[in-house]
């Protein structure tokens, strides 16, 4: 356990919740991950590998195991804190396993293949020219000009001369 764990409600607690998920409380479900949140976040962030913090977020495999903690819930046998934090950890590494099979083992998608372009590139390909307005943007900017013409008309004459 690490000094993490101490944030953790206390032992009865999560004792009770999980017998509560046992009965079919989703609700005490969501309270066990969301009080183990923090610690699966600060596990996901010193085991995600650098070259893979641009493919895939910390939080995304927290949430990711948060998922498939809450959808087999049924396949924690215990009953203690230790053993349901060393089961979302267990959890947890299994899908940053997953991701290093889909970036780093797979010839499509292997991390070493990718190219990092210079950033004026980059910066380059985001000036993309604005396409032409569609049909119905060009309708609609012509309601908002009539509007506004009906508007500035029922101004005073002094009135619509500053507005101009």
């Amino acid at each position: 356990m690490t000094s993490q764990d101490s944030a953790l409600p206390a032992d009865d607690k999560i004792e009770n919740w999980i017998r509560m998920a046992r009965t079919g409380s989703t609700d005490a479900v969501g309270r066990l991950l969301e009080t183990c949140r923090p610690y699966l976040l600060l596990v996901a962030n010193e085991e995600l590998p650098s070259e893979l913090r641009g493919k895939v977020g910390a939080s995304d495999l927290v949430q990711e195991t948060c998922l498939r903690a809450h959808r087999n819930f049924d396949d924690f046998h215990d009953s203690h804190r230790a053993e349901l934090v060393a089961w979302l950890r267990r959890i947890l590494l299994n899908s940053l396993a997953d991701v290093r099979r889909r970036y780093c083992a797979t010839d499509k998608r292997q991390l070493a293949r990718e190219i990092n372009l210079p950033v004026d590139v980059a910066l380059e390909a985001l000036n993309v020219p604005a396409a032409e307005a569609s049909p119905s943007s060009m309708v609609a900017a012509a309601e908002q000009d009539a509007a506004l013409q009906d508007a500035l008309n029922q101004l005073p004459e002094q009135y619509r001369q500053v507005v101009m």
